[in-house]
This record gives C-alpha cells, structure tokens and sequence, in this order.
C-alpha cells in the first residue's frame, strides 16, 4: 500500500469529527399559506432560498391542514426567498427579511380555461405536493379482487413475479396501510391479501421520507404507497380463495384476515397449494432498506448450487409440480410517546419438482461443442423467520431496532441424463442466521445526525454427492463410485457508520463514516469414494479477517439551474488470510479514492436531466478468495484465484425523463456505459462427457457493457393504458475457453410492450408480449437467437354478474444452430359468476390443447442454450373467492 495517502486519510477523518463546530444558531420563519379570500391552503409546498435566482436551497416544508408552515433559518442569513406552490393556484415568490412576526402568503387561481379539466381529473386523480392519490373505485377494473391488481393500474408502477413494486424503475422503500408501516419490507403479504374493495384511495408519497425528523430537513429520492382502509371497513376483514381441480387432485387456499384499530394492526396469512404456485417468496424482504446498512452488510450467498427448479418466461402453473404452504402473522402495537412495537414470524413449506431438457452450443473459434442435458429436478426447503422491532418516530427523534432469526433446511435431489451418461446427484443445505440493525436519527442544529449499528451472524453445513463419481481424472481415488462435497461456512460482522449534513461557504456538505470488521471462515472437502471409504480428500480450512474504512465528504450546490453533487470516498481495507493445511497466513492492506459525480437539472417541474459518472475500486469478495478445489455443482468444478484480485470500474450515464400524472404520460430514458477491469480471468474447460472446470489464472481483463433503455407510459381517455419499452446492451468479454484466447460480444435487442383497453362495457382486452433478438460474436463466429412471447387476453361480461375469460399464450424461439423454429401456444379459458357482493365463483381450463412442451432460448458469453420444459396435463378447477 502506498503510505503516501494516509495523511489524506487522516486529514478527511479529522475534518469529520470536527464538523460539529460548523454548527451555528437559527431563526425561525412562520408563516400561513392563504387564498385570495384568505381561507388556509394545506399541503402547500414553501421553499426556502438563500439567492434571489432561486437557485441554492435552505430548505422545504409542506403546510399543515391549518395551512401552517415553520422553517429554521441560519442566523447569519438576513433575507430569504420564498417560493409558494399548490397544485391548483399559482406559484408566488416572497422575500423575507423580518424573522419575529408571522407572515401571511396569498396564492391565487390562474386566469385561464382549464379549470374544468383539472377538476375532471380530481374525481380521479388529486395532487397534494408530493404526493398523488388515486381513487381507487375509478382506477380499478370489474375483474380487481386484490389492491394488487389495482395498484399495477397506476401509470408508471411495475409489479414483480414476486410482489415487489416500481415506480417509473426504483423500488418503493415502504408501503403503510393507513399511514402505519406493519410489514416494512415484507409487503407483498398485504398487496395480496387486502380485498381492492376495502381501499378508499391509494397515495404515491414521491420524495418520502419515513423518519419525520428529517421532512423540510432532507432532500428524498425515496417513493412510498399508502393504502387508506374505507372508514366503514368492518373491524376486521380480508380475502380469501379456495380451488380444487383435476385430472391428478389439485387444490388451493388461501386466507388472509386483517384486524384494523387506531392504535393495532394484525395481519395473518395461511397458504397452501399445488397447482404450481410457488409460495417461496412470499413473505420475504422485497426492499434493500438502508443504504448505509446495506454496503456493511456480507453477501448473502452460499458455496454450493441446489438442483435447479425454477423455470422462466411463462407462469409456473404451466411447468411445476409443487407442494407449498406458507403461514405468517405480523403485530403491531402503538404505545405513548409515538413508540411502536412490531413482530412478525413467517413459516414456508416448499417441495418442487421441475423436468427439462437443455441444448447447449459452446463456440471454439470456427468449431463448436454440444452439450445435451435431460433432468428431473427436486428440491424440499422449509423456511422459519421471527422478527421484532421498536421503532420511535417523532419529530425530533427516530429510534428504530430490528431484530430477525432464520433457520432454513433443504433437501434435494437431481437426475440428470448428461451427453449420454446418467447421473443421480443429493443436495442438503442448513442455514441459521441472526440478525440485528439499529438506526439513530437526531438533530443538532437543524442538522440530521444519521448513525447506525449492524450485527450479523450466519452459518451453514451444505454438502452435494454424485454417483457415479466425476472429474475421476482431476480427483484421485482407486475405483471410486461417488465424488462428495462438503461445505461448512461461518460468518459473523459488526458493522457502524455515522453522517451528518452542514452548511459551509454556500455549500450543503455530508460528511460520512462507516466501518465494518468481519470474519468469515470455511471447511471444505472434497473426495472420491468407493464402497469401504474416502481417499485423498481436497481439503480446505480458511479463514478471513476484514477490517474496513469508508470516509466520504460529499457536497450538493446549484449554479445557474443545475445541481451538483460531488462525492469522494476513501476506502481502506486491511485483510488477513490463514489457511491451517497450508500453515497460509498473510496480511495485505488497500487503499482506494472512489468517486461519484452528478449533475441534473428539472424543467417546467416535468422534464429531468442528468448526468453522472462514477470510479470505484475494490477486492476479491470471500467467496472470490477460499483456496483449494470446490464442486460447485455435479458438473461444475471451480479453483479460485490464489490471491487477490483487483477491480477497476469506470461508469458514466446519461439519463432524461417527461412526468405528467394528471395526463397519465411517463417517459424514461436512460443510456450507460460501464468498464472493468481486473488482474484474473477464467480459463473454461469442457470435456466430451459435459463437464466444465474452470480456473482464474493471473492475467489481465476488461469487459465493459453499453445499454440503453427506454420506456413510455400513456393513458388514453380513460379506457386505454399502455407502456412500451425498448432496450439494447452490447457486452464485450474476454476469456479463455478449452485453451483458446476469447473475445466475445453478445448484442441484445428487446421490445416489450403492454396494453389494457376497456370502456366498462362488455368487453375489456388486454395484451402483453416481448421480442428479444439476440446476437453472439466469439472470434470469428456469429450465433443468433430469437426469441418471442405473447399474451392475450379478451373478458366478456355477459351481466354485472358473470364473466367469461379467454387468455392465450405463445411463445416462439428459434437459434442458428438449428433448423427448427419453436412455437408453443397454451390456451386457457375461466368463467366467474358473483351471487354476492363478498363472493365470487369461478370454474377454469387450463392448457386446453394439452400442450406437452414450452420452449425458451437463452445466450451466454460463448453459447447458445435452448430449454425446453415438461408441461403439466390439461386441468380443470373450480373454487371460490370469499371477501371477510
């Protein structure tokens, strides 16, 4: 390490700890918000300025429902620039110079012809500053059973396979139910469990903040739901479904009750089926919740690779055989003095069963390799998770503890029919962990002080067997039958960091600090064996010992309508490594300067333009730095690096955006380029039997990555919703593959569009589909895959109490190293009736034709891989939905 950097490092250290001293006195601005017959105007949106440009920010208050505002002022700032806006009046400027009265600050309605149209769009949509609600009963269809189905309506918003929701591509950080944050980040839990009909309004909270001290203190990026229960909602209430179908005997229930006071919530959820619904993330963290917490945490990973039963593109109704049951219930308790005490526990049963075949094509220069793979997959996990926290949220102070606890066990199982050859492989895998997390927020000054401690402990046992045994040439052993992997890995991190915002020369600086000590160790063994015992074992026992130090001091200003943000990082890593087999023991430290710059820019309060660029330097993770020999899977053997690998990355974005929400328009635009480079790369090596090893040799390597993706939302008179987005990413690689030098592009092209139409008349159509074109460049070899999927679906409503569904699925995929073109079409149709308002019947054909296969192509930096899945029978169900 080059010592010539500490004396920085020291001086930014010093600077931090010092900070405090910046701190200095305030004013206190008050002031009412009025119209011109001076009624209050509540959720106004004041802004304080330090510049008569209205450029540099001092800080932002929303009225309250009196139309009263309150915002400290630095002493040494003798006039302030306010600027007063709501949604319906228009924006007035005042410049403030007396600080011991209370002022009052007119608006007025503007003189012109769209009054009508604004007051058309309230019925559906009405804006309060920052946040947006929508009316529920406008928003949702006839055929909306959960606040789900309702919420993905909402132009921009985007819902995962697992329940997580965007807005306009960022992750929402929280969803309360009534104002209140029950399930934090286990969220899905509500969204599909909560009856739409039991939802008043839906509001979108754009630049939340969840701690109340930092609201008018901090500007937010963060976007949040709140779902306002009808305030003649029974005390207690819910949803619930039940099916039952054949040809083989198949069934679903599900209930979700949900208990409602003031100063209680509850909410519990059993569910159990196998129809080939998997249930494995319901109930799980669907947020990445602190950032701070977030870069101390470890990866969360393990070492070996469990049979693969997930498939991909279409529902997997179609392709697993599953049993699954789920159970959670989650309390929350109000105390005095604004205390919360919440706790959770979720149980998870799941046992899957997925059939597949897959063609690989690897390219060698001007030839190329086949791999053929038949398998039926097993896996059984059960999943226990407990959780507590206590949070207080006031306005000068937030508190929030977080304990949680998990144990998982699998089991699995694998045969597999590879270029011929059988081969039957076990997996097992138990993982305990505990977690516990503390934010602090609190201010000095008008000043947040943002602090944290993290606590983390993991272990798992895992070990996978082959038979018969592989890599026989690679692992001794006299006439063995099967090859063994046993993994033992424990992990313990302690983990803080502290930050805090002041204003110096005009300038808002963040001063940050994390720290992060953590040792990681593993016990690996890796053996052939015949019918009396083990020989020769590859054995591993390695441990690693991490300290590490991130400074930041990172500043935001405007000049001339842009703003800046500038942020330096100093990142020192000292690692020690002990292998005991070996007698290894060394020690190296790091030094790294990061950087992240942005500069943006908003027009007419719609347009957003940007620019950021970033470097980062970082090491081998632990998973990148164990020694020895590991088998990944039964076809997979990896040697890692025998020392430490440096990354460089360089990234640079370019990104504008359009937002209009009364008139139902998003468009999104964002185009990167990102470069790395490293001191490793890998060296690919398959055999005729289908076998990869693959070792990192000392050698340098860069891959960059250049995408660009764009995205439109447009709502048309109401009755037609739609979304389209195009992206393109172009990768270059090297590598070596079976001793021959690399260098590969891969190009993806990707259309993707979704529309909805419906009058509330008879009919409501709806359709989704994704084009994807795929281009390979390995040395002097072009490879192509295409691959397209289609869904359409048509509703008939034959009275205001029966539906009639028609939904079909196509997908069509072909690659050049075939002659054939695959298409696969699946057919379904469902009929609902409602006798009541709280119940609605339904009977259902799945997969009419009986269609046997599903096809998908997929590419990779040197191959082509073609997929194709065994379908489930044609089946027939009836069931019922029952609102509590």
């Amino acid at each position: 390490m080059n010592n010539s950097y500490f004396p920085y490092t020291i001086y930014i250290v010093a600077l931090f700890f010092w900070v405090p001293f910046f701190c200095i006195a305030q004013n206190v601005l008050k002031g009412t918000v009025i119209d011109s017959v001076k009624q209050p105007l509540p959720y106004s949106i004041v802004t304080a300025y330090k510049d008569p440009s209205y450029t540099s920010i001092i800080s932002f208050k929303t009225t309250d429902n009196f139309g009263k505002i309150s915002i400290e002022i630095s002493k040494n700032i003798d006039t302030v620039f306010l600027e007063a806006r709501h949604i319906t009046y228009k924006s007035e400027r005042f410049i403030i110079t007396d600080f011991s009265k209370e002022h009052q600050f007119a608006l007025y309605r503007p003189n012109n012809d769209l009054k009508e149209v604004l007051i058309e769009a309230k019925r559906n949509i009405t804006i309060k500053g920052d946040t947006v609600r929508y009316d529920v009963e406008a928003l949702k269809e006839k055929k909306d059973y959960t606040i789900e189905e309702v919420i993905d309506r909402i132009p921009g918003v985007s819902i995962a396979e697992n329940g997580k929701i965007s807005y306009n591509d960022r992750p929402i950080s929280h969803l309360y139910i009534n104002g209140v944050d029950l399930l934090e980040d286990r969220y899905n839990i509500a969204t599909r469990g909560i009856p739409a009909g039991a939802v008043e309004d839906i509001e979108l909270l754009r630049r939340h903040n969840h701690a109340r001290i930092e609201i008018g203190k901090t500007l937010s990026s963060e976007v949040a739901l709140n779902l306002k229960i009808k305030k003649d909602q029974s005390l207690i209430f819910g949803s619930s479904k039940a099916d039952v179908g054949t040809p083989l005997l198949t069934a679903r229930g599900e209930v979700t009750p949900i208990y409602l006071q003031d100063k209680s919530q509850n909410i519990a959820s059993i569910r159990a089926n196998n129809i080939g619904k998997s249930l494995q993330d319901f109930g799980t963290s669907l947020t990445t919740g602190n950032r701070d917490i977030y870069q101390l945490k470890l990866e969360n990973t393990s070492v070996l690779t469990p049979p693969e039963v997930n498939g991909n593109t279409i529902s997997n109704r179609y392709w697993l055989d599953n049993n699954s049951i789920s159970a959670t219930n989650d309390i929350l308790t109000t105390l005095p003095k604004d205390l919360i005490v919440k706790g959770s526990m979720d149980y998870n049963y799941e046992d899957s069963e997925i059939e597949k075949n897959n063609r690989s094509v690897f390219f060698t220069g001007s030839d190329s390799l086949q791999v053929n793979r038949n398998s039926i997959n097993k896996l059984l996990q059960r999943r226990y998770q407990l959780g507590n926290t206590i949070e207080l949220n006031r306005d000068d102070l937030y508190i929030n503890n977080k304990l949680s606890g998990r144990f998982m066990d699998q089991n699995g199982n694998s045969s597999n029919i590879l270029n011929g050859n059988a081969i039957q492989t076990g997996f097992n895998n138990v993982e305990k962990s505990l977690t516990n997390i503390l934010e602090l927020k609190n201010s000095i000054n008008n000043q947040i002080v943002d602090s944290g401690l993290l606590f983390e402990y993991r272990a798992t046992d895992e070990q996978l067997i082959a038979d018969p045994a592989v890599f026989i040439d690679l692992i001794p052993g006299a006439n063995a039958t099967s090859t063994t992997q046993d993994v033992a890995m424990e992990k313990l991190n302690l983990g803080a960091y502290t930050g805090y915002t002041f204003q110096l020369l005009d300038i808002e600086w963040k001063a940050k600090q994390r720290v992060r000590w953590s040792r990681e160790k593993l016990e690996s063994y890796l053996r052939n064996q015949n019918n009396n015992d083990a020989t020769s074992p590859f054995a591993t026992d390695f441990s690693l010992d991490t300290f590490e130090s991130q400074t930041q001091l990172s500043s935001a200003f405007n000049w001339k309508r842009f703003r800046f943000n500038i942020n330096p990082e100093f990142s020192y890593l000292n690692i020690n490594r002990i292998e005991d087999f070996t007698r290894f023991d060394k020690s190296d430290n790091y030094l790294f300067m990061n950087m992240y710059v942005q500069v943006s820019r908003n027009f007419n309060r719609k347009w957003d333009l940007g620019l950021s660029g970033s470097i980062e330097g970082s090491i081998s993770s632990f998973e990148e730095l164990y020694p020895g020999i590991i088998l990944r899977q039964f076809d997979n053997l990896n040697t890692n690096p025998q020392d430490i690998n440096i990354t460089r990355t360089n990234n640079a974005s370019l990104f504008f955006g359009y937002s209009d929400v009364l008139s139902g328009i998003l468009l999104k635009n964002n185009t990167s380029y990102n470069n790395a480079t490293s001191q490793f790369i890998y060296d690919r090596s398959l055999d005729d039997n289908g076998l990869i090893q693959i070792k990192a040799i000392r050698q340098d390597n860069e891959f960059s990555t250049l995408r660009n993706t764009t995205t439109l939302t447009k709502r048309f008179f109401n009755h037609l919703s739609t979304q389209t987005s195009y992206s393109f990413d172009i990768s270059k690689i090297e590598q070596i593959f079976n001793g021959t030098a690399q260098d590969n592009s891969i190009i993806n092209h990707s259309l993707s569009t979704e529309l909805s139409w419906s009058t509330g008349g008879f009919y409501a159509l709806s359709y989704s589909g994704t084009i994807n074109f795929g281009l390979s460049l390995i040395d002097n070899s072009r490879a192509t895959n295409n691959f397209q999927l289609h869904n359409l679906g048509l509703d008939l409503y034959l009275s205001d109490k029966a539906r009639w569904n028609f939904n079909t699925e196509t997908a069509i995929s072909s690659f050049s190293s075939s002659d054939n073109t695959n298409v696969n079409s699946l057919f379904n149709t469902s009929f609902y009736y409602k006798p009541h308002k709280k119940l609605i019947l339904r009977a259902e054909l799945y997969n009419i034709f009986n269609e046997q296969f599903f096809t998908t192509t997929t590419s990779n930096s040197n191959s082509l891989n073609l997929s194709q899945f065994s379908l489930r029978p044609m089946r027939f169900t009836v069931g019922l939905n029952y609102t509590l």
